[in-house]
Formats: C-alpha cells, sequence, structure tokens
C-alpha cells in the first residue's frame, strides 16, 4: 500500500479553530513537521522553564525534560524543577491529583530515548479506592453502540450499505432523533464523517437523501455535522514506514486530537479504516499499534471513534467479528463490535420474505461488547429516495419482519379455524414435510397456490401456524395412524 501524505494545511482550512489562540496553534503545528528540525536544536532551558508557550502545557512538560536530558541533568535535576511552584514549567504537574507521578512519567519517557546504561525504573500506581456510587457513569453516546472514549469497529462485506448505514447513524446523532431506534443520550451531538473513499459530491447526495427521507431541515443539524473525505483533498494517514518499520505519526494523532477538540465533537466516524493506515493488515504487531493509538485518540479528545472495516472473503457465510479481515488485534482493541449481514436466503424463507425485497433487507447486530449487555439485532431495508427527476439515492430505514397478523386478513380467522375444525386427520399434520400439512389447508381458505417448500409463502404459512399455535385457537395432538405410529396433528383448541 503507498504511503499517503497527510496535509495539516488541508486539516487547518476544513477545521480553523475559533479559538483566538488557535492560528498560532496550528502553525506550530505545522512547524513541527518540517523534519521535526526545531526539536533537535538545542533549546534554551531557561526560556522553557519561565517563560513555556502554554499552548499545550502537558507538551511543554515533556519538551523540557527531554532538552534537559539532552543537555546532561539529573533526573532529580529536572523533577525538581517539574515540581517548583517558583517556575512555570512547574504547572502541569502540579495541577495533577499525583504531581510527583506525573513529573516521574515525563522524566521516565525522556531519559528513555536517550542512550545509555541507566537501568528501566517501574513505578507501581496504588489503586485509589472509589466507593461504587460516586462511579460516574458510563457516557453513551447512541445506544450502547457508541462510548465516549472508545472506539467502535463496524465490519460488513463490500456492497452491504455501510456507508448509507453510518450516514443514517451520523443525522439520528446531530438531531438527537432515535429514527434508527437507538436512544441518543443527552440530545444532539456533533459528528465528523471523514471518508476516505467516497468524494464529498457522492456522500453529500447520502446524507441530503437520508434527511429527505426522515424530514430532517437544515435547523435540525445547524453546526453540527462535519464531512471531509481523502478525494476532495483532506487525506488521512496515521502511520509512517521508515526503515525500522512501522511508527505511529505522532504529530497527526496530536493534529487529530487538536482539530476534535477545537469542534468539540462527540463522535469521528473513519470509513474506510483500511485507508487511514500505512500497515500490513496481517501483522498482529502493526495492527495492535495502530487499533491502540485510535484508541488513545479517542481518549484524548473525549470523543468516540467509529472506524468502518471491511470483511475478509466470507463467502456466503455469516459476517461476525472474526470475519473481520486482517489481524484479530484490530476487533480485540474495539469495545463494541458491530456487524452488518445481508439476509440470507434461509432467514427470508423463515421470515416469508420475498427473495426480491431479501436484497434489499440488512441485518446489523452487536457481535462484541465489552461495556455493556449486547443489544438485540437490528433489521434495516435499503430504499431509494428521490433527489431530483430521474435521480435517486440509497437510504437505511428500520425494518421489521412481518407478523402473522399482517399476513392473514381478521376476518379469515374464523373461516380458517371452521376449516381446520372440520377436515380430517390426515389433512392437519404438523410436520411440513407431510402430503397432508395443515399449512396446505390455511391456504386453500386463504386463495392460495399450493406453496412449494422454501418459497416465502412456505415461510408465512409456518409464520401464521407458530401464531394460531400460541394464541391458543389450534393445539398439537398425536393420533395413532394406519400404521400404527403415533403421528403430530393440530386440532381445534377446546
Amino acid at each position: 500500500m503507498t504511503q499517503t501524505a497527510y496535509s495539516f494545511e488541508a486539516l487547518r482550512r476544513a477545521f480553523p479553530s475559533p479559538r483566538p489562540s488557535g492560528a498560532a496553534l496550528c502553525q506550530e503545528v505545522v512547524s513541527k513537521g518540517a523534519a521535526n528540525e526545531n526539536n533537535r536544536r538545542p533549546a534554551d532551558l531557561d526560556d522553557l522553564i519561565h517563560n513555556p508557550p502554554g499552548l499545550d502545557r502537558s507538551a511543554d512538560t515533556m519538551r523540557f525534560a527531554g532538552e534537559a536530558a539532552r543537555s546532561g541533568w539529573t533526573r532529580d535535576q529536572v523533577k525538581a524543577a517539574l515540581l517548583d511552584s517558583g517556575k512555570a514549567i512547574s504547572g502541569h504537574c502540579l495541577d495533577q491529583s499525583d504531581p510527583e507521578r506525573a513529573a516521574d512519567r515525563a522524566i521516565d519517557k525522556a531519559f528513555a530515548e536517550m542512550p545509555g546504561d541507566e537501568p528501566v525504573r517501574f513505578v507501581p500506581s496504588p489503586y485509589v479506592w472509589t466507593p461504587a456510587e460516586q462511579l460516574p457513569p458510563l457516557d453513551w453516546l447512541m445506544g450502547h453502540w457508541l462510548l465516549r472514549e472508545e472506539v467502535t469497529f463496524v465490519v460488513a462485506p463490500g456492497g452491504v450499505g455501510k456507508t448509507t448505514y453510518l450516514a443514517a447513524v451520523a443525522l439520528s446523532l446531530v438531531t438527537g432523533v432515535d429514527f434508527l431506534g437507538k436512544s441518543v443520550p443527552g440530545g444532539p451531538k456533533r459528528v465528523w464523517m471523514w471518508n476516505l473513499e467516497d468524494s464529498i459530491a457522492m456522500m453529500t447526495r447520502t446524507v441530503q437523501a437520508t434527511a429527505k427521507l426522515y424530514g430532517i431541515q437544515p435547523a435540525d443539524i445547524a453546526d453540527r455535522l462535519f464531512l471531509d473525505t481523502s478525494r476532495d483533498g483532506t487525506p488521512l494517514c496515521t502511520t509512517r514506514r521508515t526503515s525500522g518499520g512501522l511508527s505511529i505519526d505522532e504529530q497527526v494523532q496530536q493534529g487529530l486530537v487538536e482539530a476534535l477538540k477545537a469542534r468539540a465533537i462527540d463522535v469521528l466516524i473513519v470509513d474506510p479504516f483500511v485507508s487511514s493506515h500505512d500497515g500490513n493488515e496481517n501483522d498482529n504487531g502493526e495492527m495492535d499499534r495502530v487499533a491502540k493509538a485510535w484508541c488513545k485518540v479517542a481518549q484524548a479528545a473525549g470523543c468516540a471513534i467509529v472506524l468502518c472495516h471491511h470483511t475478509s472473503k466470507v463467502g456466503s457465510a455469516e459476517v461476525n467479528t472474526m470475519s473481520a479481515r486482517g489481524a484479530v488485534a484490530l476487533t480485540a482493541a474495539a469495545r463494541v463490535v458491530l456487524v452488518l449481514n445481508p439476509m440470507s436466503v434461509s432467514e427470508a424463507t423463515k421470515l416469508g420474505v420475498d427473495p426480491d425485497e431479501r436484497r434489499a433487507l440488512v441485518q446489523v447486530s452487536m457481535d462484541k461488547s465489552n461495556r455493556a449487555p449486547a443489544d438485540k439485532a437490528d433489521w434495516f431495508r435499503k430504499v431509494s429516495v428521490g433527489l431530483s427527476p430521474g435521480d435517486n439515492a440509497g437510504v437505511m430505514q428500520p425494518w421489521s419482519p412481518p407478523e402473522a397478523a399482517d399476513l392473514m386478513p381478521k376476518d379469515a380467522l374464523p373461516l380458517v379455524i371452521e376449516a381446520i375444525r372440520d377436515s380430517d386427520e390426515c389433512d392437519r399434520r404438523e410436520s411440513f414435510q407431510a402430503e397432508g400439512w395443515i399449512g396446505f389447508k390455511i391456504a386453500e381458505v386463504l386463495g392460495w397456490e399450493r406453496p412449494q417448500s422454501g418459497t416465502a409463502e412456505w415461510g408465512q404459512l409456518k409464520l401464521i401456524i407458530k401464531d394460531l399455535e400460541h394464541s391458543g385457537h389450534i393445539c398439537a395432538k398425536k393420533v395413532k395412524g394406519a400404521n400404527g405410529r403415533l403421528t403430530p396433528v393440530f386440532e381445534v383448541a377446546s
């Protein structure tokens, strides 16, 4: 895979910071990219101690510790400066709940990058007891699918409609309306859709078609939706491949965090994940670093991140978490994994769905959930929405399997019951493989043609029989046949 050149300038143009100091902050991020030239030049330690830039105090602390280490300072000297309230550089550490631990972390990282034989030090962190009733609840952003500071993977085969589905998810979030059947706690959210496959024009068609289907107006979205695509000048590559192997691009990671914070983004959707890195998908070590780097971004920016991923060549098999293409480390790092499956032929038969309608139906299920019980699977139908005369775009819409009440008119129930009561036992067989299956008698009363096994009508008759039994209209019993064997049949319940 060819490495994608990442442009911070494109990111700055797309998301200018609303803060007065934003321009200076973006300029600092851009300047850091010039071959790390500034990081290699000796810094004025006195300036770093007393007049740090202050744009990111954590970064100031790390820079000072690194420069001090390179200048020959000892660990104790660096720590003394970081814990001295009379020095401006101490602000970040002293604001932490455990200043010494914060200072030690910065010092350990700085000296780890220095050559030498100094032994590695680890400082175990004491557990802080917190009464259960004082623990803050998890911040779910949409049902139990999206959790703040965590990563959700969406796994689906090509062509199933994942981009269309994610557009509906985004609009549900920005409007705060649960038209997908998933609540949006706390009201509307701010969402950044970053597509690395389609153009702005194609994504806009999908968004507008979804908005039209659900009656969404501009005021319902306000300034809460953001959309970028790599094809229109905003590429994304979170890794760098060098002679030493794959590494996470720290500048890109920091740029992402700052952009997410600047716009107070609640949910970032990256589609597809494969285009966002330059790693070997089959290498567990590389994918573990890539996936966990995204987890760090989610935590640092305080948002939920959705990564859309393709499946391996599963053929007609049902998609699950293990179907995700590449190393298992990818989905292992996610707290939630959603999988999209087209309706299979067997499911269509079971649910009594017409073969033509089956191709438009998709099931979304929570195949992995580490933070909450798994939700039930949901069905969606891909429908066509008109944009302009002769022009249409696909949209995902919730769908429910047909109920028996939808398949049989209410006024037909007495006729069905009477026909079952008056028929011979050999025409009321319970087994759908029998020549005298009760379903054939019901089809006759409803005016249907005798259905063939495996057809939609076959499945619909099974639904009707199951409903008649559950509602107490018919019950099963065993009768002795001509061969002396007991045979299950249905009869009208007393």
